[in-house]
């Protein structure tokens, strides 16, 4: 389509949208992201957790950091019972629950086991688990307080137990977890 001088309507469009363009520019509204806008995906980084709970299940601290030396601080005086991935074979950013204290006299879970009623930020992001320091039997539930469905594994007389794939129903749709030593 043609104006009265004969130029098009795309063009016309096209020679606005170069003007203004030149005049953003100028005013200096295209300079580099902000401070602020950096600080902002730096802190989006991908982060691994660790939470601490008592034998009660109560979470005594919680930290999540893209910077290991910072979860150092918070494990010191835990023990790791089960590390959560949120992609399938042990694959992207983790949380590490710990037991509060020396768990199980030193070398890990015990018959009492632990449970954890509601995985806080880690609800229904669990693609993958590996157990820590004796706790060989675990129960996934899709609600917490381990409610609706479980999903049981047992692996006797072993220190750990290794699930690289969910089962069908759980990957991603994990809210509580009971752990213990056979």
């Amino acid at each position: 389509m043609e104006t009265r001088s004969g130029e098009t309507l795309k063009a016309r469009y096209t020679a606005k949208a170069a003007a203004m363009l030149a005049t953003v520019a100028a005013a200096g509204m295209l300079a580099a992201p902000s401070a602020q806008a950096q600080t902002y995906q730096q802190k989006s980084a991908p982060q691994n957790c660790v939470i601490v709970i008592d034998k009660a299940g109560k979470v005594k601290s919680q930290r999540c950091s893209s910077d290991p030396a910072e979860l150092e601080a918070i494990s010191a005086a835990s023990t790791p019972i089960i590390q959560l991935f949120d992609l399938p074979h042990f694959g992207g950013v983790a949380t590490i629950i710990r037991g509060e204290g020396n768990v199980g006299g030193g070398d890990g879970c015990d018959y009492a086991g632990y449970r954890i009623s509601h995985l806080g930020s880690w609800v229904n992001r669990t693609s993958s688990f590996i157990t820590r320091h004796g706790c060989n039997a675990v129960n996934l539930h899709n609600l917490p307080n381990y409610g609706d469905h479980g999903h049981g594994f047992r692996n006797p007389g072993a220190a750990t137990i290794s699930v690289p794939v969910m089962p069908a129903g759980f990957d991603n749709n994990v809210e509580s977890i009971a752990l213990w030593r056979m």
